[in-house]
């Protein structure tokens, strides 16, 4: 790099992390700017100096920490580094693309643009190499699905003004008895950003599928949100290859209720039945296999658990899939106490057997 070019991807680097990564982790306002393009983003990925802002890079730290020790226990955790922040540089330019700004006649196709500069430059970011290295970026990207923005309209006694994701000027909200001012506020989530932008909604999509498959841990963990919808990756399923990786998503999983998990689980899987991924499937029907066990484990000691809901199939898919390979690895091996044993069984035996389970039995090939 040039002294001039080391000095912008400096004030680059700085701008991101003080206006994207600490927000997103610390919880915040994001303040998007200038849109920031894949070259520059790119740039990000040799940067190795730490942040300046010691306090601010303190308080993020704390928090990164603590949301790692939720799921492993962990002593220390380095900054954010290079490529992290060029992910935020990413996201910062998702999430501008839907700025209704961007919205004018000579103009129209620059969202789109936008969204095209971030999917070639998510091209050229990889996915974590380990599993301490998703654990850290999830650090960082845990509530990105959880931005939204917020609109404004403000009305007085002789007009109105909207602002887009800004404060109201003060002097607009003054003597509000008097000049009888009105705020009315919507909060957009994520999903409802690009209904008030030109940006098409599909491209924005599949940007951000490309954002997520980057920070695989995050993307099991947010897997029952609603946009975009859980899909299994070669990112995510391979995050499962590995014992601790396993036991990471698995522990994520854990935090969120069992009903927000197994739908997006279940309609995912028959996606990879559909394609006919056998081995993508095993890895799958094994996690749900032990997620199957954990839980037989606590309803086993419950005096009434939770019957199975039959109404949603996809849940059902999922969490009978999950018991009907627990029997099999419990037939074959189990270090269970007979006592144990039969308890757990029966909370398997009462997902396996229900009619609901008619269509897992077909798939497996089981009576």
């Amino acid at each position: 790099m040039t002294d001039k070019a080391t000095k912008e991807t400096g004030e680059l680097f700085e701008r991101v992390f003080d206006s994207v990564i600490a927000p997103l982790v610390l919880g915040g306002t994001l303040h998007p700017g200038k849109p920031i393009g894949a070259r520059a983003a790119l740039s990000l990925c040799e940067w190795t100096a730490a942040p300046t802002n010691s306090d601010l890079v303190s308080r993020v730290q704390l928090v990164r920490v603590r949301r790692a020790r939720a799921l492993t226990s962990i002593g220390h955790m380095d900054p954010p580094d290079g490529t992290d922040v060029a992910l935020g540089a990413v996201l910062h330019d998702i999430v501008q693309s839907t700025h209704p700004g961007f919205v004018s006649v000579f103009r129209k196709n620059t969202p789109n643009k936008l969204l095209g500069l971030a999917e070639s430059a998510l091209a050229r970011i990889p996915a974590p190499a380990t599993v301490g290295a998703a654990l850290s970026r999830h650090t960082v990207f845990a509530h990105a699905f959880a931005v939204e923005r917020k609109d404004v309209v403000v009305r007085w006694w002789t007009g109105s003004a909207t602002f887009l994701g800004e404060d109201p000027s003060p002097r607009l909200l003054a003597w509000p008895e008097v000049r009888r001012v009105h705020q009315q506020v919507t909060e957009r989530g994520f999903e409802t950003l690009p209904e008030t932008a030109s940006v098409d909604k599909e491209i924005f999509l599949r940007t951000l599928r490309t954002f997520v498959s980057k920070t695989p841990l995050t993307d099991w963990a947010t897997c029952g949100r609603t946009f975009p919808a859980f899909q299994f990756t070669a990112e995510n399923l391979g995050l499962i290859g590995s014992r601790i990786g396993k036991t990471l998503v698995l522990r994520a999983l854990a935090k969120r209720p069992p009903q927000e998990i197994d739908a997006p689980l279940g309609r995912a899987m028959r996606g990879l039945v559909e394609q006919k991924a056998w081995q993508a499937l095993s890895q799958v029907t094994d996690l749900l296999a032990e997620r199957a066990l954990l839980r037989a484990e606590v309803e086993a000691g419950v005096r009434n658990p939770m019957p199975l809901d039959e109404t949603d199939k996809d849940a059902v898919f999922a969490r009978c899939t999950g018991a009907l390979v627990a029997k099999k690895w419990l037939a074959e091996h189990s270090t269970f106490r007979p006592s144990e044993l039969r308890a757990i069984l029966s909370v398997l035996d009462a997902e396996v057997r229900s009619p609901a389970a008619a269509e897992v039995h077909q798939l497996f090939g089981q009576p």
